[in-house]
Order: C-alpha cells, then sequence, then structure tokens
C-alpha cells in the first residue's frame, strides 16, 4: 500500500531529525521558563504562548478520531479519549494555573512547538484513523 508506505517514510523521517537535533539540544540552553530571553527575539506573553503551542495536537487528534476513524474501535476511542484529556490539561488548564504575572517567552519558541505539536497531531491521529488494528 503507497500511502501506508509514505506515512512510514514520514514517521522515520520525523524519528531521524529528532535523532539529530538531540545532541545539540543537550548543548543549547533553551530560553523558557527561568531561562527566557529576550535574545531570542520577539516575545509573548508565556500564558498565551503556551495555549497556542499546545492547540495543534488538541485540534489536529480531535479531527482525526472524531471525524475520520472509527469510533466503534476500542483503540482509537481509548487513545484519542487519553489523547483529549491530556492535551486539554496541557493546553487549557494549565496555562490558566501557571503563577507567573507577566513573564513572557521567545515568539521562536513557541513556533517550533507549534511545528512540533501539528507534526505530532499529524502523525499521532492518521495512524489511528486510518491504521488502527480493527
Amino acid at each position: 500500500m503507497i500511502i501506508h508506505e509514505k506515512f512510514n517514510v514520514l514517521c522515520w523521517s520525523w524519528i531521524i531529525i529528532a535523532l539529530l537535533l538531540f545532541p545539540l539540544l543537550l548543548k543549547i540552553t533553551q530560553p523558557y521558563g527561568k531561562h527566557s530571553t529576550k535574545s531570542w527575539g520577539p516575545m509573548i506573553n508565556n500564558k498565551m504562548g503556551w495555549f497556542l503551542m499546545e492547540l495543534p495536537s488538541l485540534l489536529i487528534m480531535g479531527y482525526f478520531v472524531i471525524f475520520t476513524s472509527d469510533l466503534l474501535n476500542k483503540l482509537v476511542l481509548v487513545a484519542g479519549l487519553l489523547w483529549g484529556l491530556h492535551y486539554v490539561h496541557r493546553t487549557i488548564i494549565f496555562p490558566l494555573r501557571i503563577k507567573t504575572k507577566g513573564k513572557k517567552m521567545p515568539l521562536v519558541i513557541m513556533l517550533f512547538a507549534i511545528v512540533f505539536n501539528t507534526v505530532n497531531g499529524f502523525l499521532n491521529g492518521y495512524w489511528l484513523a486510518n491504521f488502527a488494528p480493527k
């Protein structure tokens, strides 16, 4: 099946990117939280940044689970529910509970996280919708 092969290539590409970036990320202090710095460019409110960077995973997985998958499949139902609960917490509850009034984070960090969460939500949602065992 060509689509399955292309999906596998995409997954392996994502794994290779992670393996290449891992050593680099161990050497560079990421500028968020207590390490936040304006030297990484424009800043955004950290609560809004956190919400926006986590939102793609919630929306993309939600789309695949609700609109394109078999909700009678127990694996899809359980995985989708767990994912949804996890990302509702990460996207909505956690930012509301952050006790950092007026703190900011670099916009570029939020954008990197949006890319990661978009790909992560797509890969997991697409797999559940198309390849989950019946």
